[in-house]
């Protein structure tokens, strides 16, 4: 009996506790205590509501097929969903909730008992089925959007499902539907949303999460708070894309919610999404060097789903990644560049080396002219460029092409090229630029051929990309997502030098598996793709072409472009972005820096000192700084920096050989802080 009541006695402190945390800690929750549904069933009570629309049941006939060219168009063009893990929580027959409070209130009777586990599955039927269910003004059974997973025993609810839903809603959501009728539904679901994101903002609270309490690890809460992030984001993203709910565009409340409760969750929902991302794909095999540079691009969390769903490639073996980290990946490094040798098409192969005529490479180099070769059964040609008449590749050194005019490329090698060349430009006899063949390791010439390299590409009247994943597994049978994708994923989008070759080019071309494919004129979905986002370097030449093609690309969108990319040598990143870097940065002047173990820092001292104009929010950054001194300010790379600290939006200061000149305007706090 003493133990009894001892143990009693523990219970009941226990339960003062649980009550104290109801009421203190839960505000926005949808469940039954938070104060937000208590204050809300009082007001209900006080005034009950008007049921002024019907409640249909939807059932599997009335929502187009999984595979239907809709369901595709919403999953590209506005926000990919992710299959959400189901707990078993109560659901079907009860009648119909017009809000989250009376969802979850109905559904868990006084006076039975109900786990903490019930309660976390309780919470995720509201913020899903139940949310769906206020907002389409619909009944869901959840049999309607429930599949089963891989694991025996877990189910889920389905994205395609969801997507299905929703585009049967948007159909019908003005049948018989007065103007102020329609405007009023507009608030209620925005009233919905902010709700919804204000429980999920509680629910990142350890204390208060209901999932971390219902006895999910940090993954499982994770796996579910992520997807669910995706469905509120894609509902509240919808009044601005669909005609059928356009005029919700023009309320107040929709605004407020998008300005501010949405804009500073969604940072949140953001990680979380990309959490699970990074946790998934590199679980199936992906390199993390990929990964997080793909990453790098905030617009991924839009179409996540999509590229999980696409299998990494891989060049060897499954475990070829096995020794990558995040920040390097072990087959796009080259740790000893004078024992590199190029790769022939085949291991087993041992043809020769062909050369071009070094000679006449160095005398047209010595005349600041390009030089382009042609390959034919006596060997390869040097020949002056002419401006439009030849093709200019573009490669990764680490995939085994990589050489100087002195040692050549192996003849299987160079086969292959000259016939792609000849593909794309047979009145030219396939005339070719490569660095592997076009730039000698002579000293001075192989500083004039980096001084063209901007020319070289921008008169190319194609650039053609080789890359081993690209040619491996792009293919114009693919879809235009599969092979964007693809393209996201490859080595020649990592790398520095790739930048401005991709970006000059005025017909882009990539070796698919079944020949040279300009991706930028293939058949596409019509409209803006969410797929899109996923590689920068397409919207900025889009953009390019629709405004003026000769503009300069500004700082800003130059280093948001170089997210992600790395270069063997530091010292190398701004020769390779020379041509895109403001027109007072002349690269003859990085060139003269002398060689030595602080080249990298003096060239950014030099690209910083030709800027001049610096903007103010450089200094503020928090990455790598120099150590020359005056200019511990300034950053030792740009690919480590963010596009916002390089925007003048904030005014620029003056950079002198001293360092930086600028007046800052700091506002002094009312209460001091003590530190």
């Amino acid at each position: 009996d003493l133990y009894h009541a001892l143990f009693l006695d523990w219970i009941t402190d226990l339960w003062h506790v649980e009550c104290c945390w109801r009421v203190i800690w839960s505000v926005a929750s949808p469940m039954p205590w938070s104060r937000k549904t208590l204050e809300e069933l009082r007001t209900v009570q006080a005034v009950p509501p008007e049921m002024t629309y019907d409640v249909p049941l939807v059932d599997e006939r009335s929502l187009e097929e999984d595979h239907h060219p809709s369901v595709r168009m919403w999953r590209q063009r506005y926000v990919a969903l992710m299959d959400i893990p189901w707990l078993g929580g109560r659901h079907d027959g009860y009648p119909f909730s017009a809000s989250l409070s009376s969802y979850t209130t109905i559904r868990r009777s006084k006076g039975s008992i109900h786990s903490l586990r019930d309660d976390a599955a309780l919470w995720l039927s509201a913020m899903t089925l139940g949310l769906l269910e206020a907002i389409t003004r619909t009944q869901i059974p959840v049999s309607l959007l429930l599949v089963p997973g891989e694991r025996a025993g877990t189910s889920f609810l389905s994205a395609t499902g969801i997507l299905r839903l929703l585009i049967y809603w948007t159909a019908r959501i003005q049948q018989d539907v007065s103007a102020e009728a329609f405007l009023q539904h507009g608030r209620d679901v925005v009233a919905l949303l902010r709700r919804a994101l204000d429980a999920m903002d509680e629910e990142y609270i350890a204390l208060t999460g209901m999932l971390p309490r219902g006895g999910l690890s940090e993954e499982e809460a994770e796996d579910i708070y992520g997807p669910v992030a995706l469905l509120i984001t894609l509902i509240a993203v919808l009044p601005s894309h669909r005609d059928e709910l356009k005029p919700w565009k023009a309320l107040p409340e929709l605004s407020v919610l998008n300005n501010h409760t949405a804009a500073n969750s969604y940072g949140k929902f953001s990680t979380t999404v990309r959490r699970i991302g990074l946790r998934r794909m590199r679980g199936n095999g992906w390199c993390p060097y990929t990964v997080m540079g793909l990453f790098s691009n905030r617009s991924l969390v839009f179409c996540l789903s999509e590229v999980m769903q696409t299998p990494p490639f891989f060049r060897h073996s499954s475990a070829e990644h096995a020794q990558c980290d995040t920040e390097h990946c072990i087959l796009y490094s080259i740790a000893d560049t004078d024992a590199y040798v190029a790769r022939h098409t085949a291991p087993s192969c041992q043809c020769p080396n062909v050369k071009p005529p070094l000679a006449e490479v160095l005398r047209l180099l010595s005349q600041d002219a390009v030089p382009v070769v042609t390959y034919d059964a006596d060997g390869l040609h040097v020949v002056p460029a002419r401006e439009g008449s030849y093709v200019a590749i573009s490669h990764v050194w680490a995939e085994g092409m990589g050489s100087t005019t002195e040692e050549g490329l192996p003849m299987c090698v160079l086969e292959r090229i000259a016939g792609l060349t000849r593909t794309l430009l047979p009145e030219h006899d396939g005339a070719f630029w490569m660095d592997s063949l076009c730039v000698p390791s002579v000293r001075d010439e192989r500083k004039r051929a980096i001084r063209l390299m901007g020319r070289t590409y921008r008169d190319a009247a194609k650039v053609l990309v080789i890359d081993d994943c690209i040619r491996s597994q792009c293919s114009q049978l693919n879809s235009w997502d599969e092979n964007l994708i693809r393209v996201a994923t490859s080595a020649w989008i990592r790398r520095v030098w790739t930048l401005q070759e991709g970006l000059l080019a005025r017909e882009l071309y990539f070796e698919f598996s079944d020949g040279p494919v300009n991706l930028e004129k293939e058949r596409r979905p019509s409209g803006p793709t969410q797929i899109n986002s996923l590689v920068p370097i397409f919207i900025n030449r889009t953009n390019r072409v629709a405004g003026d093609p000769h503009r300069d690309t500004p700082l800003s969108e130059v280093i948001d472009l170089l997210k992600g990319r790395k270069t063997t040598r530091a010292e190398d990143e701004l020769l390779a972005i020379a041509s895109l870097l403001p027109r007072q940065v002349m690269l003859d002047v990085l060139l003269a820096e002398h060689d030595g173990p602080d080249i990298a820092q003096r060239r950014i001292r030099s690209f910083l000192l030709q800027l001049r104009d610096v903007p103010k929010a450089v200094p503020f950054a928090r990455t790598p700084r120099l150590s020359i001194p005056g200019f511990t300010w300034a950053p030792q790379m740009l690919v480590t920096e963010y596009s916002e600290s390089w925007s003048t939006k904030h005014g620029t200061g003056r950079c002198t050989k001293e360092g930086l000149v600028a007046n800052y305007c700091f506002v002094a706090l009312e209460t001091p802080i003590t530190l």
